[in-house]
């Protein structure tokens, strides 16, 4: 195994024999160089998974058989499975004299080709002899056995359809979950816009994850800043959370103007179930209770969000949040 063999071999890139393939390329190109690759973990892997092939090689060189065995022994460890008789057949090679050729007669022994071949004949249950003797007669079918014969083979197969089961449509939760937020984790922010946009990037999560409630712990160490007019953390980020959690055709009537709600803007909507359009149709919507005197000071007016307000028969107070069955 020398470069210029290798270099023989890239000019031509033909081999005279199976073994002769293995010394003129691929023993060349298994084996790393440290100096070429500069990782030791691939010129080891290299190494190790080449040595197979570098035994088989050497034994090769000894003894001039092809070592079967070694190789149903790898053939095995690889998963190919191979029958017990033919571990027991060899392959002899017989260099020839000449030293440019280097040509191997390989002489296989017909012991292997016949027990293959018998083989097959048994399974079938046929030998030579019956094949030539076999007489197949003609079998009449009828035109509808033929036609269906011919549909069932082209019919389409029906797909399974996969049922997906929901939880939250197939029975209720017998459990609350609940997220608990220390509220100095809004003073990381460096400004009233990133602190704002932090608290709405919260109740969305918790939106998503379907949490019933949110309890936010009071950690309060220092006053928000000047422009909050001395709000705590606490305070803005409740005010913050109520904000997105109201329906946003409520929030002009319960959120007056305040320096905490300044950045609301930026906070994205939640568009949670309750939250709906006035073109979706839902079994409860959220209302809030308006100033407009109702007939005999009996029941209440509600805006829901539609295009008409709807009227109760409790009397609340103005400005009170209601969730009203739709009938």
């Amino acid at each position: 195994m020398t470069p210029d063999r290798f270099e023989r071999y890239m000019a031509n890139k033909k081999s005279d024999s199976m073994m002769d393939h293995y010394f003129d390329k691929l023993l060349h190109v298994a084996i790393f160089k440290k100096d070429v690759i500069h990782n030791d973990y691939l010129v080891e892997e290299a190494a190790r998974r080449v040595d197979p092939l570098v035994q088989i090689c050497l034994k090769w060189g000894k003894s001039g058989k092809i070592p079967l065995k070694t190789i149903y022994k790898h053939a095995k460890e690889c998963g190919i499975k191979l029958d017990d008789d033919d571990e027991d057949d060899s392959i002899v090679a017989k260099p020839q004299t000449s030293a440019k050729s280097r040509k191997t007669k390989v002489t296989l022994k017909l012991g292997l080709l016949r027990k293959q071949i018998r083989r097959k004949q048994l399974v079938r249950g046929l030998t030579l002899k019956h094949l030539k003797q076999r007489v197949v007669k003609p079998q009449t079918v009828s035109a509808e056995t033929q036609t269906y014969e011919v549909n069932k083979k082209f019919e389409a197969p029906v797909p399974k359809k996969k049922v997906i089961k929901n939880y939250y449509k197939e029975q209720k939760r017998r459990f609350t979950t609940t997220l608990v937020v220390p509220s100095s984790i809004v003073d990381n922010a460096q400004s009233l816009e990133l602190k704002t946009y932090l608290v709405g990037q919260i109740a969305k999560a918790a939106a998503m994850f379907c949490f019933n409630e949110v309890v936010i712990v009071s950690c309060d160490k220092t006053k928000q800043m000047k422009m909050m007019q001395d709000l705590t953390t606490t305070e803005f980020f409740v005010q913050n959370m109520e904000y997105l959690e109201t329906p946003q055709y409520l929030r002009k009537a319960l959120f007056p103007k305040s320096p905490a709600l300044r950045f609301a803007g930026l906070m994205n909507p939640l568009d949670t179930p309750h939250h709906l359009r006035a073109t979706q149709w839902g079994k409860y919507r959220e209302g809030v209770v308006m100033n407009r005197p109702s007939k005999d000071n009996k029941g209440s007016w509600v805006n829901i969000g539609l295009t008409k307000d709807c009227q109760i028969d409790l009397q609340l107070q103005e400005g009170t949040r209601v969730t009203v069955m739709m009938e």
